[in-house]
C-alpha cells in the first residue's frame, strides 16, 4: 500500500518561518551551508526526563549562550511572557536566603511566580557553557557555530510545578524560555530533552506560534543531525519523538538535490498531528502517489535506544 504524506499535515506555516528565516540556505539538497559531517551522534541524551515521585512535576531546563553576562531585563521578560498570555510575577528572596553565597560563581538568580504554584528562575553565569563543543549541531542549528562555543557566558532557565501532557509542558516551556530571550543576549538556546542548540529568532517565533496554535513546536522540539553515509549520500536522524508518543526517523537521501530536509520535516508534522496512525514495516510511503519509499525499521544508528523507522529516497 502506497501513503503519501498529507497535504494538510506540511505545515505551511513552518515552510513559510524556514524561508523568512533561512532564505540564504538551501535547506534541501547540498543543504546550504551547512555541512555534512558527523555531528556527534554519537553523543545524545534520554528521550524523556523521569521524576523521582510520581507526584511531583520534575524541573523543565532551557540553556541560553549569551554575548555577555548582563543581568537579564526583567521587564523585557515580562512583557514577553504578557504575549503569549503568562503573566510572570517577580518573586522577593526568602529572608533565610538573603546574604547567602551563590551556588555558582558569579551567578545571580532571578524568582518569577506564574500560573498559581509555578516558578521560573533565571540564572545568568559569568562562564561559558562547558558541553558546547562536544554537543552535536544539525541543519537548523546557528550558521556561526564558533561563536557558540566562544559564548563567554550563559543562562539557565528553570520552570518548576509544569503539570500536563509533554506537549503541554513543552509548549509553556517554549514560551518562558522564549520570554527569557527576550531580555537577554542570546547567540543560541536548548530546551532540554533537545540536544541542539537553536537560532533564538526561530526559537522565539516557534514558540509564539505553538502558543497561538496549541501544537507542540516540533522545529524546536524535535531535533535533527545529518552524517555521511556514503560519497554519494547522507542521512538524517531525529531525536525526541517517543516523548510524543512517536518513532524517530532515520532518512537516507541523496546528496544531489532530493529536498531531503523538506521531506524530513513532513514526516515529523505527519506523525505529530495524527498520533494515532502507524507505519506499517513493510508498506511505502511517497512525497506524490508513484514515489514508493519501503517503510523499514532498524537499530537506531547511535546505537541506543529503541528501533527507528528507515526511509530511503531515490535518486
Amino acid at each position: 500500500m502506497v501513503f503519501a504524506v498529507p497535504a494538510d499535515r506540511r505545515l505551511p506555516r513552518m515552510a513559510e518561518l524556514l524561508h523568512r528565516l533561512y532564505h540564504r540556505t538551501q535547506l534541501g539538497g547540498k543543504v546550504g551551508s551547512f555541512k555534512i559531517s558527523n555531528m556527534g551522534r554519537e553523543r545524545m541524551m534520554n528521550d524523556e526526563v523521569t521524576n523521582t515521585d510520581d507526584d511531583v512535576p520534575g524541573p523543565s531546563l532551557s540553556f541560553v549562550l549569551l554575548e555577555d553576562d548582563q543581568q537579564p531585563d526583567l521587564d523585557a521578560i515580562i512583557a514577553a511572557a504578557a504575549e503569549m498570555n503568562i503573566v510572570l510575577t517577580l518573586s522577593e528572596p526568602d529572608a533565610e536566603e538573603e546574604g547567602e553565597p551563590d551556588e555558582e560563581p558569579g551567578a545571580e538568580i532571578v524568582t518569577f511566580d506564574f500560573d498559581g504554584d509555578c516558578t521560573l528562575f533565571v540564572m545568568v553565569l559569568s562562564v561559558p557553557h562547558p558541553d558546547v563543543a562536544e554537543l552535536p549541531r544539525g541543519p537548523l542549528s546557528p550558521e556561526d557555530y564558533d561563536a557558540l562555543i566562544a559564548a563567554p557566558a550563559h543562562c539557565i532557565v528553570t520552570a518548576m510545578g509544569l503539570e500536563g501532557t509533554p506537549d503541554e509542558v513543552d509548549i509553556k516551556m517554549a514560551a518562558l524560555t522564549a520570554s527569557v530571550l527576550a531580555g537577554v543576549s542570546a547567540v543560541g538556546v536548548l530546551m532540554m530533552p533537545g540536544i541542539l542548540f537553536h537560532r533564538p529568532n526561530l526559537f522565539a517565533e516557534c514558540a509564539r506560534d505553538a502558543v497561538a496554535s496549541s501544537e507542540v513546536p516540533m522545529l524546536i522540539c524535535i531535533d535533527i543531525t545529518g552524517a555521511p553515509e556514503s560519497d554519494t549520500h547522507m542521512s538524517f536522524l531525529t531525536y525526541n519523538m517517543q516523548r510524543y508518543g512517536r518513532e524517530n526517523f532515520y532518512i537516507i537521501a541523496p546528496t544531489d538535490g532530493s529536498n531531503a530536509l523538506d521531506y524530513v520535516l513532513s514526516m515529523i508534522s505527519w506523525m505529530l498531528s495524527d498520533r494515532d496512525y502507524h507505519l506499517p514495516t513493510g508498506d511505502t510511503v511517497g512525497r506524490t502517489a508513484g514515489e514508493k519509499i519501503v517503510v523499514q525499521r532498524v537499530p537506531n544508528p547511535t546505537g541506543e535506544g529503541p528501533e527507528v523507522i528507515r526511509l530511503e529516497l531515490p535518486n
